[in-house]
């Protein structure tokens, strides 16, 4: 009976000891596994972290590359900065995939772009007018319930580096190239390259043995270039090596605002329907040719000075024609059939350079870069031209014949109408002397970010 009961003492212990290493191991398995949720909740947080910051990052490279390209009024100031900026990139990204219906909006102070979702997150857009006037660049980026702030300074400046003058011929419309045409750089082949911006379903036709210098861009997504013919595109005609200059989806070139209000003033004599056009080798100075005139002017006729002519008005130079000054157009929303200037033989154009010293022209000389200014007209050439000493700008413009010469500027379409170049016309681009502040031209303001600046942040 001893025996038995010491063995019954035993078998009690052992179970005890058995329990107490099974809730020891219980107690080391439950706190291994909260030590391994911890590990994997603060790995999951800190890998949040790092992807929030990402899509900070990523946000502020988006917002950055819209920025870039935006142009803003030139009489941008402290009390208009951040409406304009809001419209801007409302116009650039209120209609796009990325905001899915969403818009660009603003207060007092802040211009704020909704959320935009990615693969992995998503980030959202604030230009936050600070106290003292400086503007400050934040994209908030989002994962899970962890976000992060990347943010830079920008800085408001004038002129714009992203412009049309950095192209040969550069329109709103389509540009068509056919026969022997010609758009050559006479420095090096960049001063011809050619864009369109249009978003009609061809942007650019090249047809016949046409040569062009410099690519060829397109600002559309879904538009075309067409080539056919024998064409020689940035010095070659191997189709393989041309294909690599042609452009799409390209940045669209930021136009200049447009304003030929300083040129009224100046234009001084008065050319009506009682003024004799038609007498060859007149000369005249600083003239206003007025609404509804029509003139045609005669052979040999010399104009020094600026011509201003006012809406609606059909002028052509039927014969050849010297010109030292600018030609500048009053602005309208009348049909271009009423609104044309036509240059149909041989034209000598020497700017505003060539004007002698003298009183009348003193204000005059001080417009230079700027040949043809002439808004809400259509302008064509037909004839030969010798070296023009300036930038041609009109709504509509056509190059046709055998005209041919030197273009020391630019050749801008300002509105989405056809711009015409055919025949054996040969243009050849000199932008060696060109800058932004041709006459007659404003250039937008635009932003730039300040990269000594960049720093990153939690929620604030």
């Amino acid at each position: 009976m001893i025996a038995t009961s010491v063995n019954t003492s035993r078998n009690g212990v052992a179970y005890v000891i058995a329990i107490m290493v099974m809730a020891i191991l219980v107690t080391i398995a439950a706190a291994f596994a909260a030590f391994t949720n911890l590990g994997a909740q603060t790995s999951k947080n800190v890998a949040d972290v790092h992807r929030a910051r990402l899509a900070a990052e990523s946000g502020l490279s988006f917002a950055i590359a819209q920025i870039r390209v935006i142009p803003l009024p030139s009489d941008t100031d402290d009390d208009t900065v951040i409406a304009n900026i809001a419209a801007a990139l409302g116009e650039r990204l209120d209609a796009s995939s990325n905001l899915a219906g969403a818009t660009v909006t603003f207060s007092a102070n802040t211009v704020h772009v909704p959320r935009i979702t990615m693969d992995d997150g998503a980030f959202e857009i604030f230009i936050i007018q600070q106290p003292d006037k400086t503007l400050t660049l934040e994209a908030h980026g989002f994962v899970n319930d962890v976000e992060r702030v990347a943010a830079i300074d920008l800085l408001l400046r004038p002129g714009h580096p992203n412009s049309v003058f950095n192209y040969g011929l550069a329109s709103r419309g389509p540009i068509t190239i056919t026969g022997d045409g010609e758009i050559r750089g006479k420095n090096e082949l960049t001063e011809a390259s050619v864009i369109s911006t249009t978003e009609a379903d061809v942007a650019v036709t090249i047809d016949g043995s046409v040569v062009v210098d410099g690519d060829i861009s397109s600002t559309g997504e879904t538009t075309s270039v067409v080539i056919s013919g024998t064409p020689t595109i940035a010095g070659s005609t191997d189709p393989a090596v041309i294909a690599d200059h042609i452009h799409f989806a390209v940045d669209p070139p930021v136009f200049p605002e447009v304003d030929t209000s300083i040129f009224r003033p100046l234009a001084i004599n008065i050319v009506d329907g009682t003024t004799n056009t038609g007498q060859a080798g007149q000369v005249f100075e600083n003239i206003l040719i007025t609404a509804g005139t029509n003139p045609t002017f005669a052979a040999d006729t010399i104009i020094n000075g600026v011509v201003y002519i006012e809406s609606p008005n059909i002028v052509n130079f039927s014969a050849k024609v010297t010109l030292n000054g600018v030609i500048a157009t009053e602005d309208n929303d009348l049909d271009l059939e009423s609104c044309k200037i036509h240059f149909g033989a041989q034209v000598e154009a020497y700017g505003v350079e060539a004007l002698p010293d003298l009183p009348q022209f003193a204000d005059v000389r001080d417009l230079t870069g700027s040949l043809v200014v002439a808004p809400g007209f259509d302008v064509s050439f037909a004839g030969h031209f010798s070296t023009i000493s300036g930038t041609i700008a009109a709504d509509k413009l056509s190059f046709s014949g055998q005209a041919e010469g030197t273009v020391m500027g630019s050749v801008v379409g300002l509105a989405d109408y056809p711009t015409w170049i055919s025949g054996t016309v040969n243009i050849v681009i000199d932008q060696s002397g060109q800058d932004s502040n041709d006459a007659g031209f404003t250039m937008p303001l635009c932003l730039e970010v300040d990269p000594k600046t960049y720093r990153e942040s939690t929620s604030q």
